[in-house]
Parts: structure tokens; sequence; C-alpha cells
């Protein structure tokens, strides 16, 4: 056996269906007798548990035979092969399974395809025992048992927003030469007095939380969650540390413990890289966070893991030919592409507004990159052989036609194409009034701990939204769309910046994890000019140093010190 490093599943959503109207719920005929033999997949990137012949989770301590892998949990899994053998199959506790011999078994229920026939296509799996509802959301005497497969009576459909369930697809971004991102998707539901149904035909529904999977999908849901702690847990706070260390947590310690049975909400699931633990979930509506690998349980429909910075960004692939413009809708590098094939093959956004585009007298829907650097094409139809062109963009525009979402948050326009229009006029003094108040105070912005303690992403794009303000209140030409959109551009910069200090016991005398979280928010504090091994705490003196190395020439490099204010990175508990 191996252990797995990391398991993140993110997995592969329905294709269209045709409606069903069938509604009788059904088992999958797997084999004529006990002992027939055969193979059987499961959907790409999930995760099977192993059961023994009661119905139990195996760990790789209680039967060491079996040639899987073992999970977090030290419980045996199955994933990461394109099939299994299997030697008949079982009923245990009314519920169907598959043999894999050696005593152990797989639920029916997480069975993609056996002997190459796909028994999930167009049908909803239960994950827990289910009462069938009428279509008033009164109670039938008709319960299913967990693992039952049903024909469901509607349609699966793309989704441009998240909805309370849905499921997800990691896979090549369509249009795209190489980008990959999350598609969704979703089987309709019904709400009836306040929860979500599925139609199930004929009348009868089932809640949309007592399901597992669709089409052999696994269905995640967008709402809080409640899980149970197996064990005790230490609570972690935000922000991110942006640690490069394996050995270093994400997050910042707390003296919080979450008790093993204790019940908590949560409302995301991320992942974090480069990090140990990776994997985290965060408590619903605050910045706080647990471990997440494997150490709760209870939850029938999971929260999707996504990345921690897909929280607040947004990130697009781009197709051929794509070019970028300025805020007046005109080429910010006329003649000139992204490099489709040489470069990155996503860039980040956050803002989708409707630009005035001169050239087309119309008004064109936008995505507003984020401050980042750019490889650019002479050539529209680029070749590996290309000649590329490094740019670094500052407020700068995507056609939104020449974009496709990858990942992140869904954005919505910030304004509508008539808006666009009729905001081509030149802004007068006062129009521009709201934008210059933004402006009086940054000074005191970038003095606050919520800007000096944000990482460089943050400050960089809240710098540049302010030297684009400070542009536009200078243009005699700049017009009302110019205006409008610095002020809010502004705004969201400054409403974005998440840096505060650490919380500690007592701030004369640091714990060990009081003291690295500190050292790794003086290092984010001088990202781009010092790492974090240059920060040091000395726990004798009490002191934070920082170390700036300063190249003397002929090869020769100084360290000097600076001894920073510890209460400029902490405070004390109250």
């Amino acid at each position: 056996m191996k252990k797995r490093n990391k398991i993140i599943s993110i997995l592969a959503a329905a294709t269209m269906i045709a409606p069903v109207a069938l509604v009788t719920a059904t088992q999958p005929q797997v084999a004529a007798a006990k002992t027939q033999k055969g193979t059987f997949t499961i959907e790409k990137d999930n995760t099977v548990h192993v059961y023994d012949p009661s119905g139990h989770l195996y760990t790789s301590k209680s039967n060491p035979k079996l040639p899987v892998q073992v999970d977090y949990d030290d419980l045996l899994i199955l994933n990461d092969e394109p099939s299994f053998k299997y030697l008949g199959y079982r009923t245990i506790n009314g519920e169907r399974y598959l043999n894999l011999g050696h005593n152990g078994y797989v639920k029916l229920a997480d069975v993609n395809t056996i002997d190459g026939k796909n028994i999930q296509q167009g049908k909803l799996v239960l994950g827990s025992n289910a009462r069938v509802y009428n279509r008033n959301g009164k109670k039938t005497p008709q319960v299913l048992n967990s693992g039952t497969f049903i024909k469901y009576a509607d349609k699966i459909e793309p989704i441009s927003e998240l909805k309370d369930y849905y499921c997800a697809k990691y896979d090549k971004v369509p249009q795209t030469n190489k980008a990959y991102g999350v598609q969704r998707f979703w089987l309709p539901y019904q709400p009836i007095k306040g929860k979500d149904y599925y139609a199930l035909g004929h009348g009868k529904f089932i809640k949309a939380a007592n399901v597992k999977y669709i089409n052999g999908s696994q269905l995640y849901t967008d709402k809080t969650i409640t899980v149970t702690a197996n064990h005790d847990l230490k609570v972690y706070r935000g922000p991110l540390n942006y640690s490069n260390s394996d050995d270093a947590n994400a997050f910042n310690d707390t003296n919080l413990t979450i008790k093993k049975g204790q019940k908590v909400k949560v409302d995301h699931a991320l992942y974090v890289t480069n990090e140990d633990p990776d994997y985290y979930y965060r408590l619903a509506g605050k910045d706080e966070y647990i471990d997440g690998k494997g150490n709760v349980s209870g939850a029938t429909t999971k929260l999707e893991t996504m990345a921690y910075e897909d929280l607040s960004s947004t990130t697009v692939g781009y197709t051929t030919n794509a070019q970028i413009y300025t805020a007046k809708g005109t080429d910010m590098f006329p003649g000139q592409y992204i490099d489709s094939i040489n470069s990155l093959p996503t860039a980040t956004v956050n803002e989708l507004v409707y630009l005035w585009v001169p050239s087309d007298q119309k008004a064109e829907l936008f995505y507003r990159l984020n401050n980042q650097n750019i490889t650019l094409t002479n050539n529209a139809t680029p070749t590996k052989d290309t000649q590329p062109i490094k740019k670094h963009v500052v407020n700068g525009y995507l056609k939104a036609s020449d974009a496709v979402y990858a990942r992140g948050q869904y954005l919505s326009p910030l304004n509508s194409a008539q808006d666009a229009e009729k905001d081509k006029v030149t802004a007068t003094t006062s129009d521009k009034q709201a934008l210059q108040d933004l402006i009086s105070k940054s000074a005191t912005t970038q003095k606050s701990d919520s800007y000096r303690l944000s990482n460089g992403d943050l400050r960089g794009n809240y710098d540049a939204a302010l030297a684009n303000a400070k542009d536009i209140i200078a243009a005699n030409d700049a017009t009302l769309s110019d205006v409008k959109l610095a002020t809010l551009q502004l705004k969201n910069a400054e409403q974005a910046l998440n840096g505060k200090k650490v919380v500690v016991k007592n701030i004369n005398k640091l714990t060990n994890s009081e003291a690295y979280s500190i050292i790794m928010l003086a290092s984010r504090a001088f990202e781009g000019k010092y790492q974090e091994d240059n920060v040091i705490y000395d726990s004798t003196k009490h002191t934070l140093t920082v170390m700036e190395t300063v190249d003397q020439g002929n090869y020769k490099f100084k360290d000097i010190p600076h001894v920073l204010d510890i209460a400029d990175y902490a405070t004390q508990e109250k």
C-alpha cells in the first residue's frame, strides 16, 4: 500500500441527457451469481472507501491483504486506477456491494460502470435513507434506502452561477488552447416549504440533501453544512500565511479547539498549495479554519473543494486572437495578441463591465484584468516558435467574447450596455468629486493595518487602482464612465484589503506558534524585499528583527539588521 499525500477530488459532472419519466427505485443487475467475475470503474478523480463484510470501514491494519491505497484517516480506498476487479456482489444492511476479495467490499452506489455498462446514467443515487414526498411537501409512506438508484424526471443543465446543489467537472476549458478549469452543472430542483427537492415523476419528490450522486457525479452544495469532529481539532485564523515551508500551517494559530464529537457549521472546503496541512474547512461566516484532511464526518452532501484564492478572484482562459483593451475601449497594444501558445493559459480578472468601443460604435462586455504579467505576440495565430513579448498589464480589459470562465467567483456586470453608451460623455469636476474624496483618504489607508499587513497582490491592486484614479482626475478628456469605473475599482480594492495583527495571549511572552505567525505576517508586510527567512524572533531578548542583505559590489554582501516593533504586528487578546 502507498500513502496518499493529497486526495482532493473535483468530480466529473454529468453529460446532457433527455428527461426520464420513470420513477421506480432500482438496484442495477450487476451479476447473476455471487461468484461472477468482472471489472468495474469509478468516476475519474473520485475516492471510494472499502468496507468489511459487516459494512464497516476498513483501516490498513484491519485488512492489510487488500491491494488498495490508504487515505489520511488510514482508511482503505480505491482511486487512480482505470478499472478494478470484482468477484460478485453482496447485500449488506440492505445496500448492494461489490466483492473485491479478501473480505473487502465497495458500495455499488460508488461504482460508475460494471463490465463496460454505465449503471449511473440517468439516475440519482442516495447517500442516506430518503423519505418520498408529494408535490406539497407532505410525507408519503415510502422510504428509500441509502444506496438506492432512482431515475429522475428533469434534465441536466450547465450553470453560470452557483446553485444550492450542483455537480462539478474539472477538465479542459472549451474553446481555449490549454486552459483547465471547472465546469458546473445542475439538475433543477424545486423549492417546497423552504427545502430543495428533486422530482422523480408522477408527483413524487425527494430532498436534494439525501442525494450523493447524479449520473455518477458527486453532488455538491453551496449551502452551509454541519460536520462532526472525529477528534480534537485546532482552530486556525486567517489571513493566509503564504509560506513556502512544507512544515508551516497555512493559517495562523489560535488558542481555540473544536472538541471530539462537537458539531460545527462550515461553508467552504479549501485547498492551499505547498502547505501541510493543505485542506481546510472554513467555519461558517468566520475567518477561521480547521484541518479538513478526513478529520470530520456526518454530511451526505459535500462542499466542493476550491483553491483558497478562488474565494476572492476569478480566472478565465482566453481564446485565439484575444487582445487587451483600455478602459476607453481601444487597443492597449495595437497589433498585438495574447500568446495562447507560449503564455500562461489563464488570466486573473476581478470585474465584468460594459465599455463603449468607439471602433464598433457599440458597448461590449469586458473582463478587467488584475495587475499582472501577460505574454503577447505580433502573430494572431502564434506557434511554439513565435517570439514572445512580455508586458505588465495594469487596468487592462479582455473582451468577454475572447474569454471562457475557468474557476473562482462568478461575476455579474457592474453596469449595462445602456449605461456604457450614456456615460461616454466628458466628466465634469462635480462628477469627479467622489473619486477625489477616495484619493484624499488614501494616505490614511496606506498607513492602516488592513493595507500594510495585506499580501503584496492586494496592496498592488490598491496601488494600481489609486494610480489609475489619479490619472482619471488629471485627464481633461476623462469620460463619466472612466470616473464611475475608477471610483468603483478603488472602493473594491480598498475593501479587499484584509491585513490584521496576530492575536496573542501575552504580547510580552510569545509562544512558538505565535512567534511564527508574527514572522509570517512581518515577511508579508515586507513582501518583495525580504523573505520569511530574513525575519527573526529572539525569544530571549523578545525582539523581532528583519535582515536586509545589501550588495556591496565585487560579490560582497552585508546583512543589516532592522529591529521591528512587535506591537506593529501583534495585539494582545482582550
